[in-house]
């Protein structure tokens, strides 16, 4: 924008008022220039911003749903895969809510009767379906009757969800309910 005192420098220099005038266009105009070369850089960045994701989500192996052919896709352009994309990952989260099937909720049952403390449940609940992927119930159930003999008082028992979280069926057998060596001795 040009200063008003360029402007008054160039009226008291003899400047005609036209050619003032078009002095104040011509910088309209560079201005209008300018802001339009932004917001063209602009729409060119989202464009390939959006590009790059849409590669990225296919990438990651995101299963496009529909059952359109190749070509169908390609004429409907880059707006039609987003949509099929996000239909997509709804789906793959609703078969991440069929965890909750009557087996899994049974077994649930099992090892939470089972468990010495019973708090936290619906943390315990959340946390054994992962659990259940990484160890059989049986090897849980397993590793409860061999550490029960050395369980320590209940207030130190951990809740089920943190001994699921912690894999705790790996643990020794009989580790809880020992003393320290250093309380034995004296020193704590």
């Amino acid at each position: 924008m040009i200063d008003v005192k360029v402007l008054r420098a160039m009226y008291a220099a003899g400047a005609s008022i036209e050619s003032i005038f078009a002095a104040i266009e011509a910088d309209q105009a560079k201005e209008l220039s300018v802001i339009d070369k932004r917001r063209q850089l602009t729409a060119e960045r989202v464009r390939r911003h959006r590009a790059r994701n849409a590669c990225n989500a296919l990438r990651n192996d995101v299963r496009v749903t529909d059952e359109k052919t190749q070509s169908e896709q390609q004429v409907n352009g880059f707006h039609s895969n987003a949509l099929h994309l996000r239909e997509s990952l709804r789906e793959d989260s609703k078969k991440e809510r069929k965890k909750d099937s009557p087996e899994i909720r049974n077994a649930f049952e099992r090892f939470y009767s089972a468990y010495p403390k019973h708090v936290g449940r619906g943390a315990a609940e959340k946390k054994f379906p992962k659990a259940l992927r990484e160890a059989t119930l049986d090897e849980m159930l397993a590793a409860l009757e061999r550490q029960r003999p050395g369980l320590p008082e209940l207030q130190y028992i951990c809740a089920p969800a943190r001994w699921l979280n912690e894999k705790r069926w790996l643990d020794e057998a009989g580790l809880f309910g020992k003393r320290s060596p250093w309380k034995e001795e004296g020193i704590l």
